[in-house]
């Protein structure tokens, strides 16, 4: 409980942004102030890893929806860059989130079943 009662506005919060907000000096401030982010953002800024950047312009056919890529920030640990593939690339950086891999159910559309 004492989590959920802190006296301090700047703990334990999380903010989610777009890809016009997102930078990872940005994200390295509001983990200093024990704020936390996720959010997608654009490849091309500084500081983003460049390893997890996926060139292609769209899916693989013989690829499946769901695929990642994921790095850890080699001296801020809680910061997470990765690229998950929707119909195109989608790449995201979020500070405390875990990247303990789990099975998620998807639910197909009548649509993209055929």
């Amino acid at each position: 409980m004492s989590l959920v009662t802190t006296t301090s506005r700047w703990e334990h919060h999380v903010v989610a942004t777009d890809r016009f907000y997102s930078s990872v000096t940005l994200s390295m401030e509001h983990l200093a102030r024990r704020v936390y982010t996720v959010g997608t953002i654009q490849t091309s800024r500084i500081g983003y890893a460049e390893k997890v950047v996926d060139k292609r312009k769209k899916k693989p056919k013989d690829e499946q929806k769901g695929a990642l890529l994921l790095a850890k920030h080699k001296t801020v640990k809680a910061m997470t860059a990765l690229s998950w593939m929707d119909s195109k690339p989608v790449p995201f950086l979020a500070t405390g989130a875990s990247t303990k891999m789990m099975t998620v159910d998807r639910q197909v559309s009548h649509s993209e079943a055929q």
